[in-house]
């Protein structure tokens, strides 16, 4: 097959090095928290509507957090009308956990009257186009549709419960501590090869995925192992590497598509864009892919969705010592260390 024979040489049929990610851009089209995103031929829209409703008796505090995910015919012949594949459940369910269990939306912050009153906040994600890595194009979506979303004010009378329009108060934005972004890399055996962001031609002949959900902390938030492709503790590092700094690629991206929607709806930097200030995040050293050191290991995901037995991992070799600041911040060690996948 001509599609992996190329990768067998490092090369992509759309011309992408195995490292390089497809073009994202943002647009708004309609009111506030709607988000339209588009990965290379892929375009999906994410939706925030919010109503008032009763607390969970369980969660008295916490407000409600829903999803739904709309796999159109037209986006893709693989989708069936009214029908839910094994992969649209997967996808579904890895961007719903990115952020929900991820604890990305302050859910306490949605209560209005405890045990009473509460916002119940719904997230619906329709497929436009598929052109290949839906899970990361709809995690985008979502959480641009959250940050740019905005509920209105609310006072509270007696027993009396006071919506104001936003001709009398501006709305409100919602209170997000992090911005989890999912970032999807195709796993190929043949050619001992990890691709960033596969297309649906690559989707049809890898062999697994990985998705790392990743803020632009670092801070790892899940991890998603789809296919019988094995991989070694080793490659997850140096994945997890790639993943941190295209999660920040990404926010910083975000950032300056809400920045440029303006409106005095938009006055106020939410507390997430400040992430630019903290310390950033470095490329993973080329030497961890043959064993790194305890100190350098992340805290997994301990759920995975597909329960299928993890690949044996062979013992790792002795770790490296630690390159220095210097040659880790120079050129050619960054070059080095974006090229050693596996």
């Amino acid at each position: 097959d001509f599609l992996l024979a190329a990768l067998k040489e490092g090369i992509r049929v759309d011309g992408r090095a195995p490292t390089e990610p497809r073009d994202v851009s943002f647009s708004f089209p309609h009111e506030r928290g709607h988000a339209e995103v588009k990965m290379g031929n892929t375009r999906v829209l994410a939706c925030i509507s919010a109503e008032i409703l009763a607390p969970y008796p369980d969660r008295p505090n916490e407000g409600i957090l829903s999803f739904t995910t709309d796999f159109s015919p037209m986006a893709s012949p693989a989708f069936e009308p009214g029908r839910s594949s094994e992969r649209g459940i997967e996808i579904s369910r890895v961007v719903e956990r990115g952020i929900r269990e991820t604890r990305a939306i302050n859910m306490e912050s949605l209560c209005i009257l405890a045990g009473e009153k509460v916002w119940s906040v719904r997230c619906d994600l329709h497929v436009l186009d598929d052109g290949g890595n839906l899970m990361d194009c709809l995690s985008l979506a979502a959480m641009a549709a959250f940050l740019h979303f905005r509920k209105p004010q609310l006072s509270v009378a007696g027993d009396r419960l006071i919506v104001y329009p936003a001709s009398l108060k501006d709305p409100v934005p919602l209170t997000i501590h992090h911005v989890p972004i999912a970032v999807t890399f195709g796993l190929f055996t043949a050619s001992n090869l990890a691709v960033l962001d596969p297309t649906t031609e690559e989707e049809a002949h890898m062999d697994g995925a990985l998705t790392v959900t990743i803020n632009s902390r670092g801070v790892i938030c899940a991890i998603q192992k789809a296919g019988g492709a094995p991989i070694t503790q080793p490659q997850i590092l140096a994945l997890t590497g790639q993943a941190a700094q295209r999660a920040k690629q990404l926010v910083a991206i975000l950032t300056d598509a809400l920045k440029a929607t303006g409106g005095p709806a938009a006055e106020g930097e939410p507390e997430w864009t400040h992430e630019a200030g903290l310390p950033s995040v470095p490329a993973m050293p080329a030497a961890f892919a043959s064993g790194p050191p305890a100190a350098h290991m992340p805290a997994l995901h301990t759920r995975p969705i597909l329960a299928a037995p993890a690949p044996a991992l062979s013992p790792p070799a002795a770790a490296n010592p630690s390159p220095s600041p210097a040659a880790a911040a120079s050129p050619a060690g960054a070059k080095e260390a974006e090229g050693a996948l596996f």
